[in-house]
């Protein structure tokens, strides 16, 4: 059986839609839970996010709204913390102006809040932090996460590992950090991660042909048993194949990985050698003259590939990483500020070269308390970024938040309430 709904009692049930949003919003913004069925399993949770994705729906009307308010609202959460609550927020009150007076002009409302953003955003002091943290965010969690926050920097990468201890602790290491596509094979062959201590790696300003080319560096890591990683351009399949095949055998413990943009990657190259103590080849120094085999002694520390992600934690090459910082710094100073694509890149690099990495270790606790520790943990984290980085507005909300919960409020009512009509299939 069928009906017809008119554009009045869409808009009605829509209205009835978003104030039950918004409630389930504001009550995990105070520090609530939401309960839920996850594979079949009952969980909790303080994000917004998952509280939509697991919301039931009352009919299919409403699972149209959430498919649709759902994909907005992971858009915002992506730019700004809390931005999907203020996003809901501004919704509902569109409509209800829309309500009132059906000649109320919604993008002159809508200009007119971010131009009072604009005007109001100022850099936030300490004290104002302090406040902010304070206000919004429990004792523990505040002080932890802002700990690790002033550790790492805006770039920096902050983990979670749960251990036997009695209180949290925050502990920092330099680690750089590089965007690669690493070879899949390999990479699948170690369950997604490549993580190895005292690691030998090899930069290749050339694509890898056959295996005869690498022939020394593999005979080594053989013969040393040791780990080792081969940065190049590109590499043929039959190299991925026997470095997979090996691999299996436990012959040697190889991984290869590609710098991700071919217009840059010559510099992503030179980069990762500069941190990570490379043996660097090209075309005038090719492997089969210049390779020494007693390079082998110039390790880095730890190297990670995870996912696109390269991480390479090496002590001893802080002071060329500094050096090369320091050029960076200068040519960025040099370069015109119109060049946008330039100054980006260089900002890139700058970024790639002095990131650090922040370790959380939390109390063991079991799977739901671990879980939703985390999620506290990570909202208040990207409180945080948002907080330093724009400040608040009128004292209270993210002006982030506010931004762009407006923005995506406006284009949310404009698709929502252009619907005129909708026919739905009773259950």
């Amino acid at each position: 059986m069928k009906s017809v709904k008119s554009k009045g009692a869409i808009t009605d049930q829509l209205e009835s839609f978003l104030n039950k949003i918004n409630k389930i919003f504001l009550s995990q913004k105070r520090g609530k839970n939401v309960a839920f069925l996850q594979d079949n399993q009952a969980r909790t949770s303080s994000s917004q996010i998952l509280s939509l994705l697991n919301f039931a729906p009352d009919n299919r009307l409403e699972n149209i709204f959430k498919q649709i308010i759902f994909d907005y609202a992971i858009k915002a959460e992506k730019i700004s913390a809390d931005s999907s609550l203020s996003m809901i927020n501004f919704l509902l009150d569109f409509f209800t102006k829309k309500k009132k007076n059906n000649s109320f002009d919604l993008k002159k409302e809508k200009e007119s809040i971010l131009e009072e953003i604009q005007e109001n955003l100022r850099r936030p002091n300490r004290k104002d932090y302090d406040a902010f943290l304070k206000k919004n965010f429990s004792s523990i969690i505040g002080e932890v996460v802002s700990e690790a926050y002033n550790l790492a920097g805006p770039a920096g990468k902050i983990i979670f590992e749960h251990g036997n201890i009695p209180n949290p602790i925050v502990e920092l290491s330099k680690t750089y950090q590089f965007s690669v596509q690493p070879e899949i094979n390999i990479l699948m062959a170690n369950e997604g991660t490549w993580k190895k201590s005292n690691v030998k790696v090899f930069c290749v300003e050339g694509f890898i042909e056959k295996v005869s080319e690498i022939d020394c560096i593999l005979s080594e890591a053989a013969r040393r048993n040791s780990s080792v990683l081969i940065v190049c351009l590109g590499c043929a399949h039959e190299v991925v194949s026997t470095i997979v095949t090996n691999n299996a055998r436990k012959v040697f413990d190889v991984a290869i990985c590609h710098p991700v943009n071919d217009r840059t990657s010559i510099n992503d190259i030179f980069d990762i050698a500069t941190v990570s103590s490379a043996t660097l080849f090209d075309y005038q120094n090719p492997i089969s003259t210049s390779f020494d085999a007693e390079s082998f002694t110039d390790t880095s520390d730890e190297i990670s590939i995870i996912g696109e992600k390269l991480l390479i934690r090496n002590s001893s090459s802080t002071n060329a990483a500094n050096r090369k910082v320091r050029e960076l710094r200068k040519r960025l100073e040099e370069t015109e500020s119109d060049l946008d694509l330039e100054v980006d890149y260089i900002r890139k690099r700058i970024r790639s070269l002095t990131s650090n990495q922040v370790k959380i270790v939390l109390p063991e606790k079991n799977s739901q308390e671990k879980f939703n520790e985390i999620e506290k943990i990570d909202r208040t984290l990207r409180c945080i970024k948002s907080f330093v980085k724009y400040g608040t507005f009128k004292g209270d909300e993210l002006a982030s938040s506010v931004y762009i919960g407006c923005v995506y409020a406006y284009d949310l009512y404009e698709i929502l309430s252009s619907i005129e009509a909708a026919i739905v299939y009773d259950e």
